[in-house]
């Protein structure tokens, strides 16, 4: 299986709620999140890199699975300058869902302006056959001024605190899928007594948890989608940062039903 990500740093404009509210994003081929890329347990997969001609800093792909260092896009020639390309080779293990992101320093910059995304690692035997959808948790925060440090601090520069002030952080809205409230306005329609599943990853830089909440239902619960059988049946699941897993349900009455963050800060200001 191959694929190509073309990354830009310069600032590509994208609608983060509707209103005329623009974010100017670091992108993987154009959008925030990135493409989805799906594969099977097994598959030799190739992921070529492209850093556009037109970015100011190199860019990487870190991918949370299984391979070789060479490939892990943290440091050597993972790294790509602007107008180079490389590409990642690994084979896909275990099955599961996982986010893939930028790792050059200061990550959470990279991170916070875009590049991300998600990828899907069947399983050989494949789940049954449901209705899918692709959730990705995110924020936007709009101190573009703000930067993290640019370096990994010395043990001495930690613990004598050396380590230079960085004002906090804060996201102005929150989504899922990119655009703040788009759900609202654009409600998900869904048939009574038939099987759904979502992959769900989160993404949200600044804040340490995020969570998602369906109203009037339950759902069975597979941390990092690498089991087959469920971990729990609950209404409510809570991820820290790269945290991810698949959600299962079926909802037994027709209706019009809430699905949101729990964290009511984050709904307020557009995760609902």
């Amino acid at each position: 299986r191959e694929f190509t990500l073309i990354a830009s740093d310069q600032n590509q404009t994208i609608e983060v709620m509707d209103g005329g509210y623009e974010f100017p994003a670091w992108t993987f081929n154009g959008t925030v999140p990135g493409p989805t890329m799906r594969v099977t347990e097994g598959d030799l997969v190739r992921i070529t890199l492209v850093n556009d001609n037109s970015s100011e800093r190199s860019h990487s792909l870190h991918m949370h699975s299984i391979h070789s260092g060479e490939m892990d896009g943290v440091e050597g020639r993972g790294i790509v300058a602007p107008g180079q390309s490389f590409t990642y080779e690994f084979v896909a293990r275990p099955f599961g869902v996982y986010p893939y992101h930028c790792h050059v320093s200061p990550v959470a910059d990279h991170i916070s302006r875009g590049l991300y995304g998600m990828l899907i690692i069947d399983p050989k035997e494949p789940r049954p056959q449901m209705t899918e959808f692709a959730m990705l948790m995110n924020g936007y925060d709009f101190d573009l001024h703000l930067e993290g440090p640019a370096f990994i601090p010395t043990a001495e520069e930690a613990v004598n605190d050396e380590i230079p002030d960085i004002e906090e952080r804060d996201n102005e809205l929150y989504s899922v899928n990119g655009k703040a409230f788009d759900y609202v306005s654009h409600p998900i329609e869904l048939v009574a007594g038939k099987e759904y599943r979502i992959y769900l990853v989160n993404m949200l830089e600044f804040d340490l948890v995020n969570s998602m909440h369906i109203h009037g239902n339950m759902f069975e619960y597979y941390p990092a989608g690498t089991s087959m059988n469920p971990e729990q049946v609950t209404d409510i699941v809570t991820l820290s940062q790269g945290d991810r897993g698949i959600m299962e349900f079926s909802y037994p009455y027709p209706g019009r039903y809430m699905f949101h963050t729990h964290i009511n800060e984050f709904a307020d200001k557009g995760w609902m």
